[in-house]
């Protein structure tokens, strides 16, 4: 895995199952790491870091994927704090076993998981051409639901697996989007797959859900070095617009690849976070 001396690393999700271990390696290896999140759980997860490393270059920022107002803030705050971005890991996630709103009133898994990191990439997509050569990585999951535009906010119909499956295909649909749209940039971009990890992530789910996350989930340990491969290594430096999944690149499922399909859940996005 690439040394990423003099790199500037901002990742969200960052105290999470898979956001710490990989913030440990991130600045093992020696980036300028960025830990975005919220509260004390990402004060104590940096203090972690800090700890287990050595290093004295790890710093927080606060943000709410929930929130425009706190992604907007944090956006003007990191670009204030730093000169440079040079990867972008967008690797937060939530999942709800009820319908919920952000406090913006969108559909909270929807809200969180795709609107704010997609407010988040485009209002700091100038400093990544800036900072170019420079990488986005989307951490996703395997998923083959459609994006419903007639219900994005599961107004009419709500299922929890549904809804993160279909908001991990919106992040899908986007990356591949962004890549296209970032192309002879410097600034490449893509989806990974890490697989199933234990986590708390489920911990709203139905019994049959957790019980395959515990008994089946792989240890973060080991799932943190899928997006660590894409975020540092020289393999992946020319790569962009490619979905991989435990390390391996697999095929993007036509839905999310059909250029309508993107061009129209950028416009609806952009429209719904006042980017239009």
């Amino acid at each position: 895995m690439g040394q990423m001396n003099g790199r500037v690393v901002l990742m969200t999700g960052a105290a999470g199952a898979i956001g710490k271990p990989m913030c440990v390696e991130l600045a093992r290896r020696g980036a300028t790491l960025v830990m975005a999140g919220r509260g004390a759980k990402l004060t104590q997860a940096a203090e972690e870091v800090r700890a287990a490393t050595g290093s004295q270059d790890v710093h927080t920022l606060g943000l709410d994927l929930g929130s425009l107002e706190s992604v907007r803030g944090a956006a003007a705050e990191f670009k204030s704090r730093f000169q440079h971005l040079h990867v972008l890991i967008n690797n937060a996630a939530v999942f709800s076993g009820s319908r919920k709103t952000t406090s913006d009133g969108f559909e909270l898994v929807f809200g969180t998981c795709h609107l704010g990191h997609f407010l988040l990439t485009n209002l700091l997509v100038d400093t990544l051409k800036a900072s170019a050569p420079a990488r986005v990585v989307l951490m996703t999951m395997d998923s083959k639901i459609p994006i419903d535009f007639d219900d994005l906010q599961a107004e009419r119909k709500y299922s929890s697996l549904d809804r993160l499956q279909m908001s991990k295909g919106a992040v899908t649909c986007f990356g591949v989007e962004l890549s296209k749209r970032l192309e002879g940039s410097g600034v490449v971009v893509n989806c990974v797959n890490p697989e199933l990890t234990k986590s708390d992530l489920p911990k709203e789910a139905a019994l049959p859900i957790r019980l395959l996350f515990a008994l089946f989930g792989a240890s973060p340990e080991k799932t943190k070095n899928y997006g660590l491969q894409v975020a540092c290594d020289d393999e992946f430096k020319a790569m962009s617009g490619r979905y991989l999944r435990k390390g391996v690149e697999k095929v993007i499922p036509d839905l999310y690849l059909d250029p309508n399909v993107r061009t129209r859940l950028w416009t609806e996005s952009a429209k719904l976070v006042g980017l239009s």
